[in-house]
């Protein structure tokens, strides 16, 4: 906090200078870096870490991400090819990325041509000067066979027509369902023969089951009676005074509807 509070009092030349500096003082540390991995490399002193590999070593025990890892072995390596690698990084002529994607490409022949051209160039810049350099070659022309078509299906105007002509059954417009009859005979089953007089599965209720549906709904116990016939549930009164246990037969009737 100390150090960011006086940072506000420079001047602007004065911080802009001590950046410069900073940066030269930054790119001579990296340079050294850089050698002092490649060493390490070349010596293979990362196995007394019990590291496999020096990329293990750097993110292991270094604690260097992967990119910064990778970048900086890359750097090591092609440096110990090619020395003048580790004045240009000390100069900063060239950044680690740069110089990670010319190593592939530098031999004794190019390096000095090919160092000197990317000095101070971008990423994307350094990746035309490769592409310039050492082409790819285009992509192979491959002639493959299309796929044989299924046996054609109705056309849609077809369709339609047999729609119009009322031809085509109303089973196969979409999945069978159980009829409302179905459940009704259901109700019918547990009521020893009689047939409801209340509701017929539309949605009414008898006043004796409205209070305690709303019950049931709210979380709240139904209320005890002395029926021996009435059990925790929804119920319909039928005209014999039975009653319809709609809980069940709903679950029934669940259990037997088609999937959707």
């Amino acid at each position: 906090m100390e150090h960011a509070i006086s940072l506000e009092r420079v001047p602007d030349d004065a911080l802009l200078r001590r950046l410069a500096e900073l940066l030269h003082q930054s790119r001579r540390v990296e340079a050294d870096l850089v050698a002092h991995i490649g060493e390490v490399d070349a010596r293979q002193l990362y196995a007394r870490e019990a590291s496999p590999s020096m990329f293990a070593y750097c993110t292991e025990v270094l604690h260097l991400s992967e990119f910064e890892a990778y970048l900086r072995i890359t750097a090591a390596r092609a440096a110990r090819q090619h020395p003048g690698l580790l004045a240009i990084l000390r100069e900063g002529s060239l950044h680690l990325t740069a110089v990670a994607k010319l190593a592939p490409h530098l031999t004794r022949e190019n390096c000095e041509t090919l160092l000197g051209r990317a000095a101070h160039r971008t990423k994307r810049e350094v990746e035309e000067l490769i592409a310039e350099v050492a082409p790819r070659p285009d992509a192979p022309t491959a002639v493959r066979m299309l796929p044989e078509r299924g046996p054609a299906t109705a056309p849609l105007p077809a369709l339609r027509h047999d729609l119009d002509q009322g031809s085509v059954p109303s089973t196969q417009l979409g999945p069978d369902r159980v009829e409302l009859p179905a459940l009704e005979q259901t109700l019918e089953g547990s009521t020893t023969g009689s047939k409801s007089e209340v509701a017929e599965v539309s949605g009414m209720a008898t006043p004796e089951s409205v209070p305690r549906s709303s019950a049931m709904l709210s979380g709240a116990a139904p209320e005890a009676t002395g029926d021996p016939l009435r059990r925790d549930g929804f119920f319909l009164r039928t005209s014999d005074q039975h009653e319809v246990d709609l809980s069940s037969a709903c679950t029934r009737w669940a259990r037997c509807r088609p999937a959707r």
